[in-house]
């Protein structure tokens, strides 16, 4: 991917399987280096840095084959050097010092590059390799480490560094003696090196605790592993569900593995439970507030601190972030901030105070995680994010995009429905809080509502170009009849057949429905008594935007209101002019006789039809769905002005066999 466009505001209700986890691939990559014969790691995710590692390693001579299930045979290695090339791009290239030294007797290794969240020296892994006996040497830019034969020692981390454990693993499997490593890295990713490795034949004791002892073998042997699901990817997933209150089924998981941030993410009104073939994450309403301090396993870990700022980004209340691993991890506050995040950094601490709801903007990922914590706020946004930088997402993330429009469609094909039965145990409980939870109103979105509508009130035109810039980048617009009839020239012939039928059928069944005329009658009194209908003089219809057409949203309202005798029809609409889903709303507008169209949606759209603007005409009565913030702008607004509604039908099925003309169905379906 180059850019990642996310459209957001809806909600994700699906399934989503997680990958393998790269910071388990690349340390069991580095490792086959020790074997004498072939290794097989199984389910090893397609990603950039995988791919970084695999170049790396063929440089050197290993032979690779396969691809989701991977075979290295370093039997017959060429080289001894990791060069800058390679390393530049990925720091866990600096894996392969360990295993080439234990091994081979020498390593040249170039200096790594890798994400810009802090300068992360490699010092602990140097200290680690010359507690172990290794000559090192820093030369041009290169690390240059050399051991007759590496032997058993104690290696003491000052801070639980994972590539430092990790390398120091590799190289005590082979050393000779002992060595003991104390306040090791306690990460499920060395669990899984330590697996891997005695499998080929190591002796490793206490991997996960804090000392590790290492018994030094004189050969390893090839060996297979199913890789570990990426522990980071998932709590991703569950972010995504509590941002966007979706239900997500993750499957793939190890939930021992998140402990921390599990528990972290249920305080903070995340429903996470474990379900047949996975755990199910889910969101009903709005997160609240919580503090989190960045710390080693088994605490939270720092690869989540993004994607948890993003969820506090829209929670309820203010929250505290501190960092302590790495001291540069906040770049991605600037990106949030673009979105309307209200956050303030102070050295290792941001504070953020959560917000009703994020802006699209153009934004950067400027790292890992940062770029998926950016992408956690364009999928809660409201309009179109455009996310820059890309690459960096792709190097720890396989086919997001793919996932995230999976869980989407899932939305749309089901199983997003459940069947309650009158006769269950549990039906009057589960019933009582459907209930309650259809008549919540988020108390945050009730007050942007009402500020929104006070200021359109307030200063009209110019409030609604503020909001319409704010949440939908642009400022409102009129299309003209004449833009409007051009529209229908240029659409699909069948389409407008569909359109035209669907108007035909509406207008039959409204004209059936037109009220009759009951004689008037004179009582003996002289009193006239009668009913008499009188068409209103102005409606106003909103039409939903997004990114599918809703012509019938149109049709349904001015079709009844022209054959009702309605004088004047005025139409609101959030649509993209620029995407092809506009053309049909537009061609249905020409087709109804609409005489005023106005790009603009949201509450904004509603307070100008309701007050009226400069250039806006009041309207009698207001017509259509919409989102939560139109349909919470209706419910203010009910008693000053006619509503037809709060909300409206969000889906109709069509039931029909092979025989039905697709246009006709169509034309069903729009009417």
């Amino acid at each position: 991917m180059d850019i990642l466009v996310v459209n957001g505001g809806e909600r994700l209700i699906g399934e989503v399987t997680v990958s393998g986890s790269k910071n388990a691939a690349l340390p069991l990559m580095a490792a086959s280096i020790l074997a004498d014969g072939p290794c097989t790691i199984r389910g090893v995710p397609r990603l950039r840095d995988i791919a970084t590692a695999r170049s790396l390693l063929e440089t050197m001579g290993v032979r690779c084959e396969g691809d989701g299930d991977l075979t290295l045979d370093a039997a017959n290695l060429t080289s001894l050097e990791a060069p800058y090339d390679l390393v530049k791009t990925m720091r866990a290239s600096t894996l392969v010092l360990g295993p080439l030294v234990a091994r081979h007797g020498f390593a040249r290794v170039s200096l790594p590059g890798g994400c810009a969240i802090g300068a992360r020296p490699i010092d602990l892994h140097l200290s680690a390799l010359e507690a172990l006996g290794a000559e090192i040497k820093l030369v041009h830019g290169y690390v240059e480490a050399k051991a007759s034969g590496l032997r058993g020692g104690r290696i003491a981390f000052e801070i639980p560094s994972v590539g430092a454990t990790e390398n120091a693993i590799m190289a005590a499997a082979l050393a000779d003696g002992e060595t003991v490593i104390v306040n090791p890295a306690r990460e499920p990713e060395i669990v899984a090196l330590a697996d891997f490795l005695r499998a080929m034949g190591a002796d490793i004791q206490g991997d996960g605790g804090g000392e590790i002892r290492v018994r030094g073998v004189k050969r390893l042997q090839g060996a297979s592993v199913d890789l570990i699901p990426d522990r980071l990817e998932t709590g991703t997933f569950m972010a995504a569900a509590g941002m966007t209150r979706g239900n997500i089924l993750l499957r793939n998981v190890r939930m021992e593995h998140l402990k921390a941030a599990v528990e972290k993410f249920r305080q903070i009104g995340l429903v996470i439970e474990s379900e047949d073939g996975g755990v199910r994450c889910s969101a009903s309403r709005r997160l609240k507030a919580a503090d989190i301090k960045t710390q080693p396993h088994p605490g939270f870990p720092t690869d989540l601190q993004a994607q948890f700022m993003a969820m506090m980004t829209i929670a309820d209340g203010i929250s505290v972030i501190k960092e302590v691993i790495f001291e540069n991890r906040f770049m991605h506050v600037l990106e949030m901030q673009r979105m309307g995040a209200q956050i303030k950094v102070e050295g290792h601490t941001a504070v953020v105070n959560g917000v009703s709801l994020l802006s699209a903007a153009d934004v950067m990922a400027t790292d890992i995680r940062a770029g998926a914590g950016m992408i956690l706020c364009a999928l809660a946004a409201e309009g179109r994010t455009t996310v820059h930088r890309v690459y960096h997402i792709d190097r720890g993330y396989e086919r997001i995009e793919e996932k995230v429009a999976r869980a989407r469609r899932r939305r749309h094909e089901g199983p997003g429905m459940k069947v309650l039965r009158t006769s269950d145990k549990a039906f009057k409980e589960t019933f009582g809080r459907l209930v309650e939870r259809a008549g919540m109103v988020d108390a945050g979105l009730s007050r942007q509502v009402a500020d929104i509508l006070a200021a359109v009130r307030e200063r009209g035109d110019d409030a609604v170009n503020e909001f319409c810039r704010r949440y939908e980048g642009r400022p409102s617009e009129e299309i003209d009849k004449e833009r409007l009839a051009a529209a229908a020239d240029a659409l699909d012939k069948d389409l407008i057949k569909a359109l035209k039928t669907a108007i035909e059928r509406v207008q039959e069944a409204s004209e059936r429905e037109l009220p009759r005329r009951i004689p008037e009658v004179t009582d003996e009194v002289g009193v006239t008594l009668g009913r008499r209908f009188l068409a209103l003089r102005r409606a106003g219809i909103y039409v939903p935007g997004g990114r599918a057409a809703y012509p019938s949203s149109l049709i349904m309202a001015a079709v009844p209101a022209r054959v009702a005798g309605v004088g004047e029809l005025v139409v609101t609409s959030p649509i993209d002019l620029s995407s092809d889903e506009a053309m049909p709303v537009l061609a249905a507008a020409h087709l109804c006789g609409v005489d005023r169209f106005f790009v603009m949606g949201g509450a904004q759209a509603v307070a100008a039809m309701a007050y009226g603007t400069a250039r806006v005409p009041k309207v009698d009565i207001i017509v259509g769905p919409g989102n939560a913030y139109v349909a919470e702008a209706k419910r203010q607004l009910f008693g000053l002005i006619n509503i037809e509604g709060v909300a409206g039908p969000t889906e109709v099925v069509i039931i029909t066999d092979g025989s039905l003309p697709p246009t006709h169905a169509a034309a069903d379906l729009l009417a």
